[in-house]
């Protein structure tokens, strides 16, 4: 197996997320694709170099509220009702490469369908397509009849609740959502 190629990105500005001003003079070391050291230009190693003058460098953004079963639709709570969930689980596959590609690098996924957002998770992280980290809840937690009802996971009471999110960890959730108030996109 041929070793990674390390790059070097030269003449970026740097910003690493601690508030300070942004890095200059500084050069990136990237080893499989990820930056393994920053450093001085001048100490940089003499691989292949990148010039990306006029560039900023920045870390992976997150997004703490996905859904990546939902589109942008006018609607798209009634197109998720309406398509079959193998379509779901390839939009949402999609959805995941498109925010990656913005870099976006970490989500935090809310609630999907039938568990695709587990299944996206799992292709990602298994290198089938790209995408963020996703940190998934499953479905979501909520009162008979409340919000989220049409794809949650209805409790009531303590011990009913309790249960629904033992059931969602076992499903693999790394988060949980409980729905404990209404919201706009439920129909009475």
């Amino acid at each position: 197996m041929a070793a990674m190629e390390t790059l070097v990105l030269m003449g970026t500005s740097v910003i690493d997320g601690t508030g300070a001003e942004p890095a200059r003079g500084r050069a990136e070391v990237v080893e499989g694709g990820r930056i393994a050291s920053v450093v001085d230009e001048a100490g940089a190693p003499r691989s292949r170099r990148i010039d990306l003058a006029g560039c900023t460098l920045l870390p992976g953004l997150i997004n703490c509220h996905v859904h990546l079963c939902l589109g942008a639709e006018a609607d798209p709570v009634r197109v998720l009702k309406d398509e079959p969930v193998a379509l779901t689980a390839l939009k949402a596959l999609l959805r995941a490469k498109q925010t990656v590609d913005a870099g976006v690098t970490t989500v935090r996924d809310l609630g999907g369908r039938e568990y695709v957002e587990l299944a996206v998770r799992r292709a990602v992280a298994e290198g089938l397509s790209p995408g963020p980290r996703i940190l998934a809840a499953g479905r979501p937690v909520c009162m008979t009849g409340g919000h989220g009802n049409w794809l949650g996971r209805e409790a009531d009471g303590p011990d009913d609740a309790g249960k629904a999110v033992r059931e969602q960890l076992k499903a693999g959730a790394d988060v949980r959502l409980v729905l404990a108030r209404g919201a706009v996109v439920t129909a009475p």
